[in-house]
């Protein structure tokens, strides 16, 4: 029979472990491997030192981790970078950095190590007081073209006053004369059926209120065809949906109806409350003088 040969694990010696117990705690394992294989003149990897330790219950003594303040990069590394970032920009910055200390650090490295060592450079990109512009002195270096707009020139798209357009919604717009509240522009958009009903009544629509179409159609916009309702009737009139064309009158009684009710369950009033009390006030009040304690009073008329 063929016989097997069992190879043998290599024995480390007394001194050897000595050694290790020696240097172990002053130098990490890379260092100690270096200088274990020119001591004893092996080939030794890092791993097999570590496994050596590790048999042999050898320990460095050091908590896991990194000390602390101690990193890839040496202090005079840092304050070179604390020293030259404010005069480079990060791009300048990583190729003096590489050739200073012969490195390979990428760009995302290197910010990195800014950021975790809070290394700043002291710039808020914003322009400092008495900066001078890089095109100052240029004016009229460009001649006017066939496109240059001319002095009093107006964009062909301007439209004139009266102008009509329809939104997406459905609603028509007219431009009127004044000064745009939004941008200030000469000349502005407005909704029509809004202008029909300012022109009709002379008043404007309250914020707590909005016009309605009575037939539904929002390109009829003549004031026979507006209803000036509240802005929680308008919230009912959604809740109930659309109707028939012959139901819209019902539809709106109801959505006024549901309103009210909302307001007396909340005991909310209304200035319309309000004008009502004061007349019933006013009918029950009794002048203070003989014979006049059966008499009412109307309004206008102060009684016999």
């Amino acid at each position: 029979m063929e016989s097997i040969k069992c190879s043998k694990r290599r024995r480390v010696s007394p001194k050897q472990l000595d050694y290790l117990r020696q240097w172990y705690p002053k130098w990490r394992l890379p260092k100690l491997t270096e200088h274990y294989n020119k001591k004893f003149g092996t080939d030794k990897t890092t791993d097999q030192i570590r496994a050596t330790c590790k048999n042999h219950e050898i320990v460095c003594g050091r908590s896991t981790g990194k000390p602390k303040g101690e990193g890839k990069y040496s202090k005079a590394q840092k304050d070179w970078l604390r020293r030259y970032y404010p005069q480079f920009s990060r791009g300048e910055l990583l190729e003096r950095f590489n050739r200073r200390f012969k490195l390979d650090v990428d760009m995302g490295r290197l910010k990195a190590l800014l950021t975790n060592n809070k290394i700043l450079c002291g710039r808020t990109g914003c322009f400092e007081k008495g900066h001078r512009p890089h095109n100052t002195g240029t004016k009229g270096v460009m001649k006017a073209n066939t496109g240059t707009f001319r002095k009093g020139q107006k964009c062909n798209t301007v439209k004139p006053l009266g102008h009509r357009r329809k939104d997406k919604d459905g609603y028509w717009w007219v431009k009127v004369a004044g000064t745009s509240p939004y941008t200030g522009a000469d000349g502005y958009y407005r909704m029509l059926h809004v202008i029909n009903y300012e022109q009709a009544t002379g008043e404007t629509v309250p914020k707590s209120h909005c016009l309605i179409f009575k037939d539904g159609n929002r390109d009829h916009c003549e004031y026979e065809n507006l209803e000036l309702v509240s802005r929680a009737v308008l919230v009912r009139l959604n809740q109930i949906g659309e109707v028939p064309p012959e139901l819209r009158e019902t539809r709106l009684a109801l959505a006024r109806l549901r309103t009210r009710m909302g307001e007396l369950k909340r005991g909310k009033t209304t200035q319309v409350d309000e004008r009502q009390k004061e007349k019933e006030t006013a009918l029950r009040e009794v002048p203070d003088r003989p014979g006049a304690g059966h008499a009412q009073c109307t309004p206008g008329h102060p009684g016999p």
